[in-house]
């Protein structure tokens, strides 16, 4: 399952960053790391154009050193990087928005509703975020999604703003067991638009949306049956 993929990448890249340095690759390491440090104190001052950075508040920096990631992420400030060995990378720990377009779904009672999402989000462990996703939006913007189509084909769509509250909370709750382990924490789901394009007794043999049909619903079950598995055969995760 998509969320089961996610884990197991997870788990690899904890295991390689995890994996300490011995013998003749220790040795090399260190010395690139010491020649990078004396060409950059013999070319000061005009090293320091390349390695002084400036962090902005609300932001963290993750440094790569001969690819291999640094223990903590940097904070808000001015700090030193190595010119040409290090790699930064810049993650914003601010409260981020990520807006789904509105989608049509097929609902329980044959109506058809369109539907936008727009998620709240902050990012915890950017670490584990850049180890973990190539493409953090396109990401999250799949997960929310699925779970949208999951939980809204589940209702009436006659009855979606009766439910919308709760509709929200467990999309925020579903979407969290897979985001945290990528480092990010859901903080608020909201549904900006729900429009019901047709009722059921207006399209009773689905004529309109032919597709429309046969995608909720077999995507929809493909999700519920990806979920029946996790829960059945969890996967644990390592702190």
């Amino acid at each position: 399952s998509y969320s089961k993929q996610l884990n197991k990448e997870n788990h690899l890249y904890a295991s390689v960053e995890k994996r300490s340095l011995a013998g003749l690759e220790k040795f090399i390491h260190y010395f690139v790391v010491m020649i990078c440090v004396l060409l950059m104190l013999a070319l000061l001052p005009f090293s320091l154009i390349f390695a002084i950075k400036h962090i902005r508040s609300g932001e963290k920096l993750v440094v790569y050193r001969l690819g291999r990631v640094q223990h903590r992420p940097r904070n808000s400030g001015w700090t030193i990087v190595l010119p040409f060995i290090d790699c930064i990378k810049r993650i914003s720990t601010k409260t981020n928005q990520l807006i789904i377009s509105p989608i049509q779904i097929l609902c329980r009672d044959d109506s058809i509703l369109e539907i936008g999402v727009c998620i709240e989000y902050i990012i915890n462990d950017p670490i584990l975020v850049l180890n973990s996703l190539h493409d953090l939006n396109h990401s999250l913007r799949s997960l929310s999604r699925s779970t949208l189509i999951t939980f809204t084909s589940q209702n009436n769509g006659t009855k979606i703003e009766q439910n919308i509250h709760m509709i929200e909370l467990s999309m925020k709750n579903e979407i969290n067991q897979t985001a945290r382990n990528w480092g990010i924490e859901i903080l608020k789901v909201n549904i900006a638009r729900a429009t019901i394009i047709s009722t059921g007794e207006e399209n009773p043999h689905k004529s309109f949306h032919p597709a429309l049909d046969a995608f909720s619903k077999i995507f929809a079950g493909i999700i519920q049956q990806s979920s029946t598995m996790d829960a059945n055969n969890p996967t644990p995760v390592t702190g």
